[in-house]
């Protein structure tokens, strides 16, 4: 549609839109409010009036008198508020002709002005309100306009600043927006946006991409869209809410079901949860066609808790009380089934079976029950509890046309009670609910936050759902989406709102993530700015050598900490290869206590002790054993930090092709089948392997550098790691050993480290050379590198000080200074 042919439809609006400038539609409101109240309080005292001529003397007749009086008046009030109303009433209705063309997608065409209008209402007001030399000015300055800045976070005076700094403008004649049905504000203002390059490079730089313009425009068309259906209360989807009178006479009646049951569509709770899901949509449809076919139909919902099974059947539950489902299902009644109390009030086994034929029975001759159970295999566990079999019982009725059953069932419960049972799998159609995709989610949010915003006052911006939804996925591993991401929303309405703020944003919202979590999410500080971008310096103030770990961990750091790292995958993961006591386990402590701030927030696990065929078990859990798993315990305990897999070439076979998959995706699952994230954390594996090709290529004068593919090729031939394992690494680091004036700073950061421990016990510890040269002296062996250091530590020096401390000669607030004497006393 050319912009000629559009502005040619705006006539046929032009009364409406006229109404709209010269009448505030709010104090129409008001005026029709009290114009009621006026009504309502006339009508009473007139008829009070009436009532009490007929009562006997006394108070009523002191009140006759003056109310007799004043009758006229108040008919004649009674009068002018329905005038009153009638002009409201029809200047409404004179609006709202105009204002709902176009409602039906052009299903119901309605002739103005000799033709038929292709374009919505708020179209024709943006297109009659912008000046035909700048189409984006117009667009901007509406209150649709204004309305979506607000929504992706830009502020007044940013876009109006654009709008007086800009260099070109749309020329009308070359806009051309294609639309099948009826053209509305989304698609028009998406039409703008694609012709001017500049508002879109102005919206890029405000972080607000293409698909976020979009899904904005397209969640403020779906509120206008929502609004009108909604006041236009005569229409037939409005109507059709309304409950029939006697619509389930025919049906029989449920007494003792209805003792064990709720009903959705008289439970506040279930008639909301089936609202705006539209992200379900697919798993929707296919319960209502399994649902109904003619004999067995009966489903068996498969997913996490939080993934929306209860809002899918509440949604189906709104369909058919609506009117608005497949013929089959129409009239039937969906009931929440609560076996825990069944269970309880039965207390045995012959009571159970009694009770449960008895309530199955009724909804058989009621003909219309579709009967929920919310967790069918602890139904089932609860009635063997009992010494009963649910199943054996239910199998016959649930054969039946009559009665149909929608179980739910999370997915390790389903394959350990349920997929197993070839008898339940005969009579029920399984339905896996997946994952919700991000738009989807993002468009779960639109409708959520719009409860949050009436509720707590506040305004939530496009950014701040989209963070909400990413941060939901990456920084809280437990729960599905978008259960968790509707849960933070709800979280940060409040808190936004108790610090005074009426705006939410994406800053907001990775504030309170990084309060809930301990993970750095929301904007570097200047602090943090400085450590990042001086990481290796940092590093290197504990760490001696080992330039090429230093610099890839302080990369992968930066990346990470960016967000330009694929989120997909963990923060970084390294190997590193090299002889006993070079560095390698110390790094990995120093990135933890460096980064992370604090030491704790390493994870180690000896991969020696997971050598045997039962490894992968006891890191993941068996469902055998019920055992949970060290791993997936350790990062469910502590999703954030460095985990460090010590002699990583010792472990089995079976771990280290789990962690083929926990380096490529990030993720692995547990023996339950629930998903593990680890795509926060830092994954350094440690390794002697190579270690005397190290030693020789040193010896022989080699670069390491250039010779890690020599190394790396020797460890694939000797069939140490697979060359998969290996690429999957963000980096293979070569450890070399410590020459000497390397050794000579380890000793001294050695050193440094035990002063610290003394001074916290109040004793001061003087670091000369006499004791850095003990140290290299006692304490060199290549074999065991700096590790030698640290048992000289404890058998020279640390003996010393205990046996001064314990004889009195050591106190606190003295300090120590030890000489070659007192080594060779050593006392």
């Amino acid at each position: 549609m050319k912009y000629s042919e559009l502005k040619s439809y705006v006539p046929a609006f032009r009364p409406a839109i006229l109404v709209s400038r010269l009448i505030s539609f709010r104090a129409l409101r008001i005026a029709r409010f009290l114009s009621l109240v006026v009504a309502t309080v006339s009508v009473v005292l007139i008829v009070f009036g009436k009532v009490i001529s007929f009562m006997p003397s006394g108070f009523a007749g002191i009140l006759h008198r003056p109310l007799q009086v004043l009758a006229p008046y108040f008919f004649e009030s009674l009068l002018l508020s329905i005038f009153v109303f009638l002009i409201i009433f029809m200047t409404t209705s004179f609006f709202n002709s105009y204002y709902f063309l176009g409602l039906d997608n052009g299903l119901r065409r309605v002739k103005r002005f000799g033709t038929y209008p292709k374009i919505s209402y708020e179209v024709a007001l943006l297109v009659s309100g912008s000046p035909d030399d700048d189409l984006i000015l117009g667009f901007l300055e509406s209150p649709y306009g204004r309305l979506a800045m607000k929504r992706a976070g830009i502020l007044t005076d940013e876009f109006r600043d654009f709008l007086s700094k800009r260099r070109h403008k749309i020329d009308p004649a070359s806009l051309e927006i294609s639309s099948e049905q009826t053209l509305g504000f989304a698609t028009y203002a998406f039409g703008l946006y694609e012709k001017d390059e500049e508002f879109s490079k102005f919206l890029f730089s405000k972080k607000i991409q293409m698909e976020d313009f979009r899904n904005i425009l397209n969640w403020i068309d779906r509120n206008i869209t929502e609004a009108k259906k909604s006041a236009r209360w005569w229409s037939r989807e409005s109507l059709g809410k309304i409950p029939g009178i006697g619509r389930n006479w025919a049906y029989g009646s449920t007494y003792i079901l209805d003792r064990y049951s709720r009903d959705f569509s008289t439970t506040a709770f279930f008639r909301d949860a089936g609202l705006g899901r539209d992200d379900r949509r697919p798993e929707i449809l296919e319960l209502e066609a399994v649902l109904a076919k003619d004999r067995e139909a009966n489903v068996i919902l498969v997913g996490e808790h939080g993934a929306g099974a209860m809002e899918i059947i509440g949604h189906l539950a709104n369909k058919i009380e609506e009117g608005n489902t497949q013929p089959s299902l129409e009239n039937k009644r969906v009931v929440l089934f609560d076996s825990t109390l069944f269970v309880s009030t039965a207390g045995n086994k012959t009571a159970f079976e009694r009770e449960l034929a008895r309530v199955l029975n009724e909804a058989v001759r009621a003909g219309n029950v579709i009967v929920v159970f919310a967790d069918l295999a602890g139904f089932i566990s609860s009635a063997k509890t009992l010494g009963a079999d649910a199943m054996a019982i239910m199998a016959d009725y649930i054969a039946t046309p009559n009665i149909q059953i929608i179980a739910v069932a999370d997915p390790s419960h389903f394959h350990e009670s349920i997929e197993s049972n070839s008898a339940i799998m005969e009579l029920f159609e399984t339905i896996i609910m997946k994952d919700t995709r991000d738009n989807a989610v993002i468009r779960v949010l639109e409708d959520a936050c719009i409860r949050e915003e009436y509720r707590y006052g506040i305004f939530f911006t496009y950014p701040a759902l989209r963070a909400i939804s990413d941060s939901a996925e990456r920084y809280f591993p437990s729960g599905v989406m978008p259960d968790k991401a509707i849960d933070l929303l709800s979280e940060i309405a409040p808190a936004v709102k108790s610090t005074g703020g009426t705006i939410v944003t994406a800053d907001d919202v990775l504030h309170m993530v990084e309060s809930k979590t301990g993970i750095p999410a929301g904007a570097v500080g200047k602090e943090e700015k400085a450590r990042l971008l001086n990481l290796e310096k940092v590093l290197h103030e504990r760490i001696v050598g080992q330039d090429e770990a230093v610099v890839m961990i302080a990369n992968a750091m930066r990346r990470a900490r960016s967000g330009v790292g694929n989120r997909n995958r963990p923060m970084g993961s390294f190997l590193f290869l090299g002889p006993t006591g070079v560095g390698k386990t110390e790094t990995a402590k120093v990135l933890a206590d460096t980064f992370f701030s604090n030491q704790h927030t390493i994870q180690r696990l000896d991969m020696s002790e997971y050598s045997t065929d039962d490894s992968l078990q006891r890191l993941i859990g068996s469902a055998d054993t019920n055992h949970p798993g060290t791993l997936s315990s350790m990062i469910r305990e502590n999703p954030y930090g460095v985990l460090l897999l010590d002699e990583f070439e010792k472990t089995s076979r079976a771990v280290l092709d789990l962690f083929l998959q926990v380096l490529d995706e990030g993720i692995f699952s547990d023996m339950h089948g629930k998903a593990i994230n680890v795509r926060n954390m830092i994954i350094i594996a440690t390794s002697n392997a190579g270690s005397d090709l190290i030693w020789d290529i040193m010896r022989e004068g080699g670069n390491l550098e250039t010779e890690k593919v020599r190394v790396l090729d020797a460890l694939i031939k000797s069939n140490v790691f697979k060359p998969e394992l290996l690429n999957r690494f963000d980096g293979v680091v070569l450890f070399r050993p410590f020459n000497a004036s390397e050794l000579q700073k380890v000793a001294s950061l050695i050193l440094l480290r035990l002063k610290q421990r003394l001074s916290e016990k109040g004793i001061g510890l003087e670091i000369n050379t006499a004791l850095v040269q003990m140290l290299m002296n006692e304490g060199v062996d290549p074999k065991y590198g700096a590790r030698a250091m640290n048992r000289a530590v404890q058998d020279k020096i640390e003996q010393i000080i205990a046996r001064r401390v314990i004889s009195g000669a050591l106190k606190a607030g003295s300090t120590l200074t030890l000489t070659e004497k007192d080594f060779a006393n050593g006392v």
